[in-house]
């Protein structure tokens, strides 16, 4: 399975962009599945059809989702609160409840309710090719560091735990059965697996995103703001070993916003070692497939 984000500076056109690949992979017998992760959703809009929280068939080979991130986060505290129940069963007065109607509102909870969202469908294999409609940059990027900096804090708090467990497992030696229940060395740690198991799904995360498999469609428009955003973007995407495909320069107008070129001229030499493409500005802009396919035929083959 091939997997490609499309990313830029928010307003540039990453949807339609990322619909048009979607419309003409599909058309090639590919079975391709867009998922938008911008909350302010238009991918519907432009595909031409509603979309909800669920994969919804838009054409033969075509499957478009609109992620509901409050859904998201619902179903990630869900399942973290079960796994913490397991974990800490010994710990019955815990306050789950309170705990968890915090967290939610908590700072990085969309973010991670994205990651979510992403780690579902790029490893469920249904799919020829999976399209991420991004987000802003700004929430892009946080969403994409995530699993290397989790794995971090997860390593620290292995540390931690096993100085927790070395300490437990003297006072077993020295006074023999401590409390009942309390888990003494790393293999009868319910915490410690559970930290182990986070680690293997981060790391298998991070791996894919910067996977072969995997690509990043940088979306612009041939102005100032978004090349400076683009070329912080780039610079991020290099430093995680991720890699650009391709860029894709949108609603290119350079007759009615002579400025326009002269960016142009910027994008082509500092991007030089990247395949650049370009959209032309279009009074009426593509919805639905066969606009969206015409799209690309004329200017992303």
């Amino acid at each position: 399975m091939r997997i490609k984000f499309f990313v830029g500076k928010g307003g540039v056109g990453k949807t339609s962009v990322a619909a048009s690949y979607g419309a003409f992979l599909s058309s090639q017998g590919y079975r391709t599945l867009i998922v938008s992760l911008d909350p302010a959703h238009n991918l519907g809009d432009i595909l031409n059809i509603k979309l909800s929280d669920k994969v919804v068939r838009v054409s033969e080979n075509l499957y478009a989702r609109e992620v509901d991130i409050e859904r998201e986060i619902s179903r990630y505290l869900d399942r973290i609160a079960q796994s913490l129940r397991m974990t800490y069963k010994y710990l019955s007065v815990l306050n789950m409840e309170g705990y968890f109607k915090v967290l939610r509102y908590s700072p990085g909870m969309e973010e991670q309710a994205t990651l979510e969202a992403i780690k579902r469908h790029i490893f469920s294999h249904d799919y020829d090719f999976v399209l991420f409609d991004t987000a802003p940059t700004g929430h892009t990027l946080r969403v994409l560091s995530l699993p290397s900096v989790s794995l971090l804090w997860i390593d620290e708090l292995m540390k931690l735990r096993s100085a927790i467990l070395d300490r437990r497992g003297m006072i077993r030696r020295v006074r023999g059965e401590i409390d009942k229940g309390l888990p003494a060395s790393a293999e009868e740690d319910d915490v410690m697996k559970e930290l182990g198991k986070m680690k293997e799904e981060y790391e298998a995360l991070r791996n894919k995103l910067k996977g072969e498999e995997t690509g990043y469609i940088t979306v612009l428009n041939a102005e100032e703001v978004p090349l400076l955003e683009t070329e912080r973007l780039i610079a991020f995407l290099r430093n995680f070993n991720m890699k650009v495909e391709r860029i894709v320069v949108n609603k290119y107008m350079p007759e009615r916003l002579p400025k326009q070129s002269e960016v142009m001229e910027f994008i082509k030499e500092r991007f030089a070692d990247h395949e650049i493409k370009v959209i032309p500005y279009m009074d009426r802009s593509p919805r639905g497939i066969n606009a969206l396919r015409e799209v690309y035929a004329s200017c992303l083959r």
